[in-house]
């Protein structure tokens, strides 16, 4: 009984949405970073299955009828298609960390650019068309 309650304790300790319906229970499971597993508990408990991820968001989609169109949707995706993408699972909720030493490494690959970047932003801070940190004197961020 003991290895049960373990077990059931886990579930719950990773489970990171749930939803219920007359005949199943739907559990999304992140065991581990970057990591996850859908499964299903049929009402009755003669089933546990794993399922698709697909079917979880057929599930909530028509519980929510995310199809009206009144629904909110937020895309997470990269601003840009250059952006830097994390690959590795352990960086993961690491994003400052991550885009500041994938920055730096750009600044070392390509001095020239980057300084001119820079450049470019601080030349642009202007008040009343008079600029705050760089003088009109200065041509370039490459000396």
């Amino acid at each position: 009984m003991i290895y049960r309650r373990h077990k059931i304790s886990q579930l719950i300790h990773y489970t990171h949405e749930m939803i219920l319906e007359e005949d199943s229970t739907w559990f999304l499971v992140r065991p581990r970073i970057a990591s996850q597993q859908v499964w299903r508990l049929k009402s009755d408990f003669t089933g546990f299955d794993l399922v698709t991820p697909q079917v979880w968001l057929d599930v909530s989609d028509r519980l929510v009828n995310r199809y009206q169109s009144h629904i909110l949707e937020i895309d997470l995706q990269p601003f840009y298609k250059g952006s830097p993408k994390i690959s590795d699972s352990r960086n993961i909720g690491q994003g400052l960390a991550f885009l500041n030493h994938y920055l730096c490494n750009q600044l070392l690959i390509d001095t020239h650019y980057w300084l001119e970047v820079l450049f470019q932003a601080l030349y642009q801070l202007t008040y009343d068309e008079m600029p705050l940190l760089i003088s009109d004197r200065i041509p370039s961020g490459n000396i």
